[in-house]
């Protein structure tokens, strides 16, 4: 049966969206990724901190194809990280990057600012403008513009999904830019985190939740 957290208090949606009450060792796994990410890193060939935006945080990190078998200019998987709109860094994913580069797909990572500095609708900004900037700049990323993939995890899951719902037209760009996404995890409905210690640094209220709704 699915779980509805409509029909639920705050302390069983507490229990059901706060992964650090489920997993026992939830914050050792958080503070590990930097290292297993920084260990991928130098490996992989990239260009990294790419500003996409005058916020501290807009910026996107490029990890380009090491085989032509995609094509050349290769396929971009475009990839957001989660952290419940609060926290992490795309710093701490890049190791998500090796499979994709090897397999001939050029990994782009995004980093957005991060709640309580900014709000959910500023976030959802961002995550557009970055990709219109790589639709316009993807000769200079090294990317075929007709073949860019969204995906993300946790908040990212959201905000791809958010990207699913965009009209690109009225940005000047292919109503199909995205030519396919994976939300894994999301987070679809933001208005179950008003009920969540999580919104103290989120700081939703039920007009913008239901603004980013990715299921309205």
């Amino acid at each position: 049966m699915a779980f509805n957290w409509r029909n639920h208090d705050d302390e069983t949606i507490e229990y059901h969206f706060n992964p650090r009450l489920t997993i026992p060792d939830a914050m050792d796994l958080l503070q590990a990724m930097p290292d297993i990410a920084a260990s991928a890193r130098m490996s992989l060939d990239g260009s990294i901190d790419i500003r996409y935006g005058k916020r501290p945080k807009e910026t996107l990190d490029v990890f380009p194809a090491t085989t032509e078998v995609m094509g050349d200019p290769p396929p971009a998987l475009i990839f957001i990280h989660g952290g419940y709109w609060r926290m992490m860094d795309k710093s701490d994913h890049s190791h998500v990057a090796s499979d994709m580069v090897q397999s001939g797909v050029t990994h782009i990572s995004l980093n957005y600012d991060l709640c309580p500095e900014v709000t959910l609708d500023d976030i959802v900004d961002e995550i557009r403008n970055a990709i219109i900037f790589i639709y316009k700049n993807s000769a200079k990323l090294g990317v075929d513009r007709d073949r860019l993939f969204l995906s993300g995890h946790s908040a990212g899951g959201h905000l791809t999904g958010m990207m699913l719902k965009e009209n690109w037209v009225l940005h000047g760009l292919p109503a199909d830019v995205l030519k396919g996404a994976l939300p894994l995890s999301p987070v679809f409905e933001p208005e179950a985190v008003i009920h969540t210690s999580i919104n103290e640094d989120v700081r939703l209220n039920i007009e913008m939740a239901q603004r980013n709704n990715v299921l309205a």
